[in-house]
């Protein structure tokens, strides 16, 4: 799919920019099919899985244990009862071996916080990552997949044994400039809130951040602050061309100042620990110091699709990354729109000037990342205008005093007025994004947006940009044909009769549903204030585009379409008259011997779900293989889905 993209992309522009030379199709064919040839070889030189060294080719069997020395590549937000890091697997068995994997450390007594570049032993076992077990759920293992992570390893830190570091390399060099950087600020004793956006801001760290003050800036709009990406480094770069400007003055200054810009930009990455977001951004911003400082005309989309190139040739897989798509729709939402909606009106006076300016781009890269935010998040953030209002101009400010910060921190000279200062500042930023954030009258979320849609948004938006650069008849008629073929794929999608009956996973509740088209009526044992909070039915409501939502107590007995389904619950009553189910469902751990009760009602299938004890299932389990019932456990398989 990478290469089919680039291939047809850049045969589309290349038929664009050089219509007047080229007099046929042919070469456009033949550019498709070398950049198809270069996708396909470049995804698979890429893929982990397919070198010889690759843990995946010494694996043993997932309740086998391994001998194994690891490093750690990154840390990962905490989850609710493990630290989370990314390693690379370096032996396995006296195997050398490469390739990365999730590390999950049980939170205990012993627990200790591990550093990037630090190696460790450990006797463990490797499986899989677990998938989701509802419909329309995260898929949390196809997400680590795109980062090269197809195991996860479970432990204690009892279990870990340090290793001797290797002592080299840009991580382990990032890292130890971080920790230089964290040792001189938690002297301070920032409030918790005020040091995890100091850190967020000017480390890329979001780990320690609270889901109190995560969740405010995303409310406000102001989540894209949180994350060291073009927005950051493009303010960077601002201010180091101001800074160097005198350079321009001495002879070949030009050249020194290019080279100093550019070196100050990735040792700025080496700070914030060359995530995947800083190096897209950097890289994009080193391609236009480069541009600027060579005082050559540049057209701002060959700088933006070089980068893209660039970066999908050494990391392919950044194309299905979130951060990605979003950085690059921002970025060609802005240089595509932005003077489009500042000719609407020009202010006289720098003031208004200056802040039209901010409202503008604000618009244009939300127009941008519109629907990719939709369809990710779910939610739009009606005040964002005035987050970024305050924010953006305030944030050249931040940056450049944190990128002072950062310099006297590790030099140890960080004086404390200054620390203090800082600290202030964040904390009067966070109150005025959390008062933007309560304003819950202009907050959408819960909006379903599918794929499809996202697709119709683009291409409407890529007809209208194609209608502003030549007004003719033939465009008008494109439009007219797209908006045409999207009302009538609408209404198509509207006259489907979806029906379908689910058995949710749940640990310790019990949840079942039935869609039929946008309604969706939920029976549960949870607290019906909070059933439509709860994740579960939430994911499936946006995902499924449910309008309606019902919620009751759990029946004994029901009716789907042709076939009769018996709730059996802690009461492990079964034996009733004229009930002949062929569907039993097994909930609250019944205490039932599963041989008479197949033997007595003959089911053809059997469902447990995620309320029953482990041991229950697995004796149950064990007596429909005896039986040849089939058995459905929403623990191990998943929701059970069927429709009708």
């Amino acid at each position: 799919m990478l290469s089919c993209i680039l291939a047809i992309g850049f045969a589309l522009l290349n038929s664009w920019l050089q219509r007047t030379i080229y007099t046929s199709i042919l070469p456009d064919i033949l550019i498709a099919l070398c950049f198809i040839a270069l996708g396909v070889f470049i995804h698979k030189i890429h893929d982990h899985r397919n070198h010889n060294r690759h843990y995946s080719h010494v694996l043993k069997p997932e309740n086998q244990f391994s001998i194994m020395e690891l490093e750690v590549y990154s840390r990962l937000k905490p989850g609710r009862f493990h630290d989370r890091y990314v390693v690379r697997l370096i032996n396995i068995d006296s195997n050398k071996t490469f390739g990365k994997s999730l590390l999950l450390v049980t939170r205990d007594s012993s627990c200790i916080s591990l550093s990037t570049a630090e190696r460790f032993r450990l006797i463990s076992r490797i499986g899989t990552i677990p998938g989701p077990k509802n419909p329309h759920q995260f898929n949390y293992r196809s997400y680590m997949a795109l980062h090269q992570v197809y195991s996860q390893i479970e432990t204690s830190a009892l279990y870990l044994k340090r290793l001797p570091a290797s002592g080299s390399g840009l991580r382990s060099m990032a890292a130890s400039l971080k920790d230089k950087v964290h040792e001189q600020l938690i002297k301070y004793e920032f409030s918790t809130d005020v040091y995890a956006v100091i850190s967020a801001l000017l480390l890329g760290e979001r780990q320690g951040m609270s889901e109190d003050i995560r969740e405010s800036y995303e409310r406000a709009g102001a989540i894209h602050m949180l994350a060291i990406s073009g927005l950051h480094v493009g303010i960077v770069l601002m201010i180091l061309q101001y800074v160097l400007r005198p350079l321009e003055w001495l002879n070949r200054g030009h050249t020194v100042k290019m080279i100093l810009v550019v070196t100050a930009l990735w040792f700025y990455a080496l700070i914030a620990g060359l995530s995947a977001s800083v190096i897209r951004a950097v890289t994009m911003f080193s391609i236009l110091a480069i541009a600027l400082n060579l005082r050559r005309r540049t057209n701002i989309y060959n700088t933006v699709f070089i980068s893209i190139f660039v970066l999908l040739l050494i990391r392919p897989n950044y194309l299905f990354d979130v951060g990605f798509q979003l950085s690059y729709a921002a970025v060609l939402g802005i240089v595509s729109l932005e003077p489009l909606i500042r000719s609407i009106w020009r202010p006289r006076y720098k003031l208004f000037n200056f802040y039209w300016r901010v409202f503008t781009v604000s618009c244009a890269a939300q127009l941008g990342v519109l629907p990719l935010s939709l369809f990710y998040f779910h939610q739009f953030p009606g005040l964002f205008f005035v987050s970024n209002l305050v924010v953006l101009p305030a944030l050249g400010c931040i940056l450049g005093f944190g990128i002072l910060i950062i310099i006297l921190a590790v030099t140890a000279k960080l004086p404390e007025w200054l620390a203090y200062g800082y600290g202030a500042i964040i904390e009067h930023l966070n109150l005025f994004i959390e008062w933007v954030s309560e304003q819950e009258g202009f907050i959408l979320d819960g909006i379903s947006f599918g794929l499809e849609a996202v697709c119709a948004y683009y291409l409407l938006f890529l007809l209208f940009l194609n209608l502003n650069h030549r007004k003719s008849f033939q465009n008008v008629l494109l439009i007219f044909l797209a908006v045409i073929g999207i009302q009538a794929r609408t209404i198509i999608n509207f006259s489907k009769q979806n029906r379908s009956f689910m058995v949710f996973h749940k640990s310790r509740y019990s949840i079942i549903g039935w869609q039929s088209n946008q309604l969706l009526e939920v029976h549960h044992n949870i607290n019906s204030n909070t059933i439509e909070k709860q994740g579960i039915v939430l994911d499936y409501k946006i995902g499924a585009n449910i309008e309606d939502l019902r919620s009751d107590r759990i029946q004994n007995f029901y009716s789907i379409a042709d076939h009769r389904l018996l709730v059996i619950d802690s009461a492990g009553i079964y034996d009733l008259q004229d009930i002949n189910p062929d569907l039993i469902l097994l909930r609250g751990s019944p205490q039932v011997n599963l041989n008479r009760l197949i033997d007595r009602l003959n089911p053809d299938l059997i469902i447990s779900d995620g309320s029953n004890y482990r041991s229950y299932q697995d004796r149950w389990e064990a007596s429909c293989r005896v039986k040849k019932i089939p058995f459905h456990r929403t623990d191990k398989k998943g929701a059970f889905i069927m429709s009708y």
